[in-house]
Parts: structure tokens; sequence; C-alpha cells
């Protein structure tokens, strides 16, 4: 009886409650009786369905049926994912760079200027230009041309995303939002966008834009909009946030997507703050890169040299 109540608790989304209640049904299955292999057995199919519960309240899945989709070339350590236009580009630690359509062929391989050292990511910028940038600052690249030309007035980041024909990035000194915008085959001066009176940002690791800006820090998200502050909080995932290093958006879409690695992990909030789901990856080596395609909704994710297709909407409530 205590289960059901737990579960319609759950189906009304009022976690709270089905907190509470599971909670209380678990005491409950700690004091059945197990002196006869028939109470063993109805304890352990009670515990397995509470469990499954639990799992539910926490909007935990797994995805272990994932099958390799793609296989990049050997011989280079590929870091980052992302989705330009309608094509997927992959970023190696040495500077290549791999387009791959969606059907899952692998275009004309080319690499970036050797003086922009370590590139970490890619921003798009627009069906034609994207920002790749690293520990020593960035290069425009013109898709059509493959030309690179390095950009002085942008300096190191630690993450930059694109949004309304600008583009916004935190710089690593000072640890800041800045604002730019696009002028052909250069950028504009870049102007603070936080206003002073915020100080500077406090362990941000990674931002998304969709009017207001996101800031991620190892474990936890700050809302910032028109360059203030506002008040925004996630709510809490079990196991905690201890470790993000990507934060982004679809467009003008409601989630949020965390990713973390250490954990092997996306988990998705809504734009208030609540949890819609944990996704994990427990059959994969490693959660090196992920990328969301919001018109097919696929979600592509990359895992040392090979690349996993799935439906986020199969892990979806």
């Amino acid at each position: 009886e205590q289960q059901a109540v737990v579960e319609a608790a759950v189906i009304y989304h009022d976690d709270a409650k089905a907190q509470l209640l599971l909670n209380q049904a678990y005491e409950l299955l700690a004091q059945l009786p197990q002196n006869t292999s028939s109470r063993k057995q109805q304890r352990q199919t009670l515990a397995r369905n509470l469990d499954t519960l639990a799992r539910r309240l926490r909007h935990q899945a797994e995805a272990t049926t994932a099958e390799p989709w793609l296989e990049l070339p050997g011989g280079a350590t590929w870091r980052y994912l992302g989705l330009i236009g309608n094509s997927l580009y992959a970023l190696s630690a040495g500077g290549q760079i791999a387009p791959l359509d969606l059907d899952g062929k692998i275009g004309s391989i080319f690499t970036l200027p050797t003086s922009l050292d370590q590139p970490l990511a890619l921003t798009p910028l627009d069906q034609q230009y994207f920002l790749a940038w690293g520990n020593n600052g960035s290069a425009l690249i013109d898709l059509t041309s493959r030309r690179s030309t390095m950009m002085p007035k942008i300096p190191a980041l630690f993450d930059a995303a694109s949004y309304d024909h600008r583009l916004y990035y935190i710089s690593q000194k000072p640890m800041a939002i800045f604002r730019t915008t696009r002028q052909d085959t250069d950028f504009a001066t870049p102007v603070r966008w936080l206003k002073p009176s915020q100080g500077e940002l406090q362990g941000a690791r990674s931002l998304t834009v969709d009017g207001a800006i996101y800031v991620a820090t190892a474990s936890q998200v700050q809302k910032y909009v028109l360059g203030l502050k506002r008040d925004f909080t996630l709510q809490p995932v079990e196991p905690p946030l201890q470790d993000v290093t990507s934060l982004k958006t679809a467009g003008e879409g409601d989630h949020l997507y965390l990713t973390e690695p250490a954990l092997k992990r996306l988990v998705v909030y809504d734009k208030q703050g609540k949890l819609v789901l944990q996704l994990s990856f427990p059959n994969l080596p490693e959660l090196t890169s992920l990328t969301y395609d919001p018109i097919n909704k696929y979600m592509y994710v990359l895992s040392g040299s090979k690349i996993y297709r799935l439906k986020l909407t199969d892990y979806l409530p």
C-alpha cells in the first residue's frame, strides 16, 4: 500500500512528498520478516520495486544499449564534438577538425593554425563561420574556404556562445563575461557585459545564452539578465553535481544540458531549475564530449574516437 502511494506521488511530480513516503516505505521494508524462503522472495520483490521508484524519483536513466554510430580516424586524441548548421565537427588535441554529415560520413579533415595552442572547443557563429579557441587565444574559421585567422581581440577563454549575431564569452583574465560582434573576418572591440557591480565571476566553467546568460560552475548554475545576477537555483540531484564541464541549451528550447564526464552523465534541467533527467553512460569507457541536435532530437556522444547517437526523447519523461 505504501508503494502505491509513493508511485502516485511520483506520477504527479510531487517529489518532496514522494521522497518522504519512499523513506517510510523503506522503513517498513526493513521490518518485514524473512524467516521463510517465500517471505525472503516477497521482500526482494518489494525492494526491487522500491529501488525502481527511487530511480524514477531521482530522474535516473541509463543508456546501456547505445551502439557506436561512427568511428573517427585513429592517431589523434579527439576531445570535442559540436553541431554547426547541419554538420557535426570533431576537434582533436592537435588541431585537426573532422567534418561529419548527419548520415555518418566523414569529410575532408583540415587543421587549425599551429599558433592556436591546444585548441579546446569550437563555437558556431553562423552557417559559414565558427570560432576555434584554446589556451592562448582564438581563431576565426571560414567553413567555405577553410581559412583560419587568429583573433587577437579575443583572449584566452573558458567558454563562448553565440546568440542573436553576437558572441559572448568568459575570459580567463579577468574572469568576466564579454560581448562582441563579428565584422566580416574580424570582431568589434569586446565590451564587458557583466555589470561592474557584479564583480568577477567565481569558478565559472561554461556558459550558454538564450537572451539570458547561464553560467555553470563545478556544482551550480547562475543566471544573468541584462548584466545582473538573478535568483536561480537548481533542484538537488543525487549524486550531487561535483564536476560540471559544459553547459548548453538548444536554441529557444526549455532545457539546460549539463555534462559531467567524471560521472559519465548528462544532467538535464528545465529553465526554472527543475530536474528533468540524469542520463548516465555506464558502458562507455569515457564521456569526452556531447552535443544535441534539436531539430532531429538526437544526442551525439564522443567517447575516445567513437561517436554514439541516441534519441534523447527516449529517455525524457
